[in-house]
C-alpha cells in the first residue's frame, strides 16, 4: 500500500523523492564525488536557537515577588502538612497498640470470670468460710403465723 500523502508531496515538488541504494553504490558514488587532495568535511549543521533568558532586573524581580511568596507559601503549607499527617499517624499506632493491650486485658479477665465460677471453685471458697454446698433441692420456709390476704374478701 502506498503512502498516498508522501507521493502526494512528492509530485507537487515540496519534497525530493528519496532514492533508495545499497550501500556499495553510495561507496562508489563518495569516492568518484571526492577529490584525492581535498578531505571529506561533515556536513555542518544549523545550530538550534537557545532561547533567551530574560535579563533580571529590579522592575522584573519585582514583577516576580508576588510568584516567589505564593511558592513559599505553598511549600509552608505542605510541609505543615506533612507534618500533621506524621502526627496523626503515630497517634494512630499508639491508639491501636493501646486497643490491643487492652483487647487482651478483657480476654484475660474473662478467663478468670469463666475459672471462677466454676461450682468447683465455689465450692472451695465456701469451705474455707465453713459454708457447705446444698447437696439437695432447695426447702421452703414454712410460716407458722397465718397469712392473711385482704383481696380475697372484697
Amino acid at each position: 500500500m502506498a503512502n498516498t500523502y508522501r507521493d502526494k508531496v512528492v509530485e507537487e515538488g515540496l519534497e525530493e523523492p528519496i532514492e533508495q541504494t545499497s550501500p556499495s553504490e553510495e561507496a562508489r558514488a563518495t569516492e568518484s564525488t571526492e577529490t584525492p587532495s581535498e578531505p571529506s568535511r561533515p556536513k555542518r549543521r544549523t545550530p538550534h536557537r537557545v532561547p533567551r533568558l530574560p535579563k533580571i532586573s529590579g522592575r522584573w524581580a519585582l514583577r516576580q515577588l508576588p510568584l516567589v511568596v505564593l511558592i513559599v507559601i505553598y511549600c509552608i503549607v505542605l510541609v505543615s502538612n506533612r507534618y500533621k499527617v506524621e502526627q496523626l499517624s503515630k497517634e494512630k499506632i499508639r491508639l491501636e497498640r493501646e486497643i490491643d493491650y487492652l483487647r487482651e486485658q478483657r480476654i484475660q479477665m474473662q478467663r478468670e470470670y469463666q475459672e471462677n465460677i466454676k461450682i468447683s471453685r465455689i465450692a472451695q471458697k465456701l469451705d474455707t468460710i465453713g459454708v457447705g454446698l446444698i447437696s439437695g433441692p432447695p426447702y421452703e420456709i414454712q410460716r407458722e403465723e397465718p397469712v392473711f390476704d385482704n383481696k380475697k374478701k372484697r
